[in-house]
């Protein structure tokens, strides 16, 4: 499991004596449903203690984006923070995001160039007529941002591309220098401004295995269903048109570290007062579990499973041969009866037609394509091969697949994740500034601050749930929905006290004045937090409490 530094020596030499005064750049990593609750939890702890006016930068992966963009979007259509959070946290409670998303997939074409069944366009289909649709029951385009006037002036929505293998940003910049797109493909601001922010949502949150990758342009959503030249001509290569694969962007960057770090790399960027970031990342002290190999072998070999094959093979052909010639003397002799013999003769005739050619084509399938492929062995390997027992065989294929997929799923992506935390931690820019809001923070063992409440045995457990809720796109029960939210308000609450103690190094007494109003604020509600974990959502939520009770 990836591990990060949480202390930061030297300290910076100047320490903002007020947190509400300094620009806050906040990363929402990605992790489905259990992303979008627990950084609307984080959201809504900053707005409580207003801290939230200050956030100037965002940067969302997947999940993450699902919360960033609606959050975005309320700041342009001027929405209260209670109202974004209430209607958003009912979208979440009642909506099965996959769902929804099949049975668009059932009713036909879809709305795209490329005319494509896929689930990742019926995904955008749904998040187009669901949460990111206007109140004019419009579809939200990346222009309603672009064209905005709000607070946060640097804003990115990652993905990643498999042309190149490397980010791809739909982002808003103050800075004009900043793509949209990336260092290969830079799409102009005037065509982005079409670009449906469903879609985005989509290619943001399109995880391998799970989607299709989505292809740009085509699977995009243009006006009149036309490509606009400039966006085909952004995507080509030496004149020639060639489309890209835009896929989750927590293949690069799962919490979304690098876009906040990139953008302050630009000369015009204004210093960062405080770096946010919300992880959802579940905690796997064991990424691959050796599978065993415990189960009494049989006796059944490769060798002998073929000739059983063929063995079926030869009596299958012989049950045609019988059937078809005891057919065809009934039909001379005009007692055939159609819908009498069906069940009776035909359909049997028409199965063991099905399993010959099954079988053939699977042999012909390991014989012809499978076995060629095996390195300086092809054909002539079978002979070794066949010499294993089947439950030889199925455990070495077991071994394979489970260790690619611990590969792609958890070995590379914590390797990534430790290259970024190391580049974001060991950058004097972020002395002093970095908060780590994990979601399993308040399940590790001495969670204490000095003088401070403990951890309660009700918002441990709260924390818990949280943290062993899977990646999905729904919630199996309300109280999914609960924990998740409340573990994000907890959990900020509890780092940030963390991180004024580290930084501030004093008893509070000795705190600046509005230091030490914050630290009295956070205390309280940490308190409250303890004795009632569900207490502050309940203030936002009263249905909560209702349904609860």
């Amino acid at each position: 499991m990836t591990t990060t530094p949480l202390d930061f020596k030297p300290l910076p030499e100047e320490t903002p004596k007020d947190l509400s005064q300094v620009p806050i750049g906040l990363a929402l990593s990605g992790g489905g449903y259990r992303a979008a609750a627990f950084h609307l939890g984080t959201l809504a702890y900053l707005e409580r203690i207003k801290l939230l006016t200050q956030l100037s930068r965002l940067s969302t992966v997947s999940g993450g984006t699902f919360t960033g963009s609606k959050y975005i979007l309320s700041l342009v259509e001027g929405i209260g923070f209670l109202e974004f959070f209430q209607n958003f946290y009912r979208f979440l409670r009642d909506q099965n995001l996959f769902k929804a998303g099949l049975a668009d997939l059932s009713q036909g074409p879809s709305r795209v160039p490329s005319g494509q069944p896929k689930l990742i366009l019926s995904m955008a289909n749904v998040y187009a007529d669901t949460f990111l649709k206007s109140p004019q029951g419009h579809p939200y385009t990346l222009g309603k941002i672009l064209d905005s006037e709000i607070s946060v002036k640097e804003i990115s929505f990652n993905t990643t591309e498999f042309r190149t293998g490397v980010a791809f940003r739909f982002q808003k910049s103050a800075n004009g220098r900043a793509r949209i797109g990336n260092g290969n493909v830079s799409i102009p601001k005037d065509a982005a401004k079409e670009i449906r922010l469903a879609d985005i949502v989509a290619a943001s949150s399109c995880f391998p295995g799970g989607f299709e990758p989505l292809e740009f342009p085509q699977d995009f959503a243009w006006p009149n269903n036309q490509i606009p030249p400039r966006v085909k001509n952004a995507v080509g290569e030496n004149g020639q048109f060639h489309s890209l694969a835009l896929m989750d962007g927590g293949i690069f960057d799962n919490q979304g570290i690098d876009s906040l770090i990139l953008s302050d790399d630009r000369k015009d960027s204004e210093s960062l007062g405080i770096f946010i970031i919300s992880d959802v990342d579940s905690p796997q002290d064991n990424l691959y579990e050796y599978p065993q190999n415990n189960k009494p072998s049989g006796n059944l070999t490769l060798g002998q499973l073929d000739w059983f094959i063929r063995f079926f093979l030869l009596v299958c052909i012989l049950t045609v041969a019988s059937v078809s010639y005891e057919l065809w003397r009934e039909i001379q002799q005009g007692t055939f009866i159609f819908w009498q013999h069906f069940f009776s003769v035909l359909m049997p005739l028409i199965l063991v037609f099905g399993v010959i050619a099954s079988l053939w084509w699977g042999r012909g399938l390991i014989k012809n394509q499978l076995l060629p492929r095996i390195p300086q062995t092809g054909l002539a390997g079978w002979q070794d091969l066949k010499l294993l027992k089947v439950d030889e065989f199925l455990y070495l294929v077991e071994l394979r697949m489970t260790s690619l997929l611990a590969l792609t799923s958890a070995v590379f992506m914590d390797r990534i994740k430790a290259l970024i935390f190391t580049r974001a931690y060991s950058d004097k820019r972020y002395q002093g500034k970095l908060i780590l809001n994990r979601i399993d923070r308040l399940v590790k063992p001495n969670v204490s601050l000095p003088g401070v409440t403990p951890l309660s045995s009700k918002l441990k457990q709260v924390a818990e749930n949280a943290a062993a809720m899977p990646t999905t796109l729904w919630f199996d029960k309300p109280q999914q929905l609960a924990d998740v939210t409340v573990a994000g308000q907890a959990t900020i609450c509890f780092n940030l006290m963390r991180h004024i103690g580290r930084v501030y190094q004093d008893s509070p007494e000795n705190y600046p004045p509005a230091i030490k109003k914050l630290w009295d604020e956070l205390n309280q509600d940490w308190e409250r937090l303890n004795i009632d974990p569900y207490d502050l959502l309940e203030e936002l939520m009263p249905e909560e409490k209702l349904l609860r009770h």
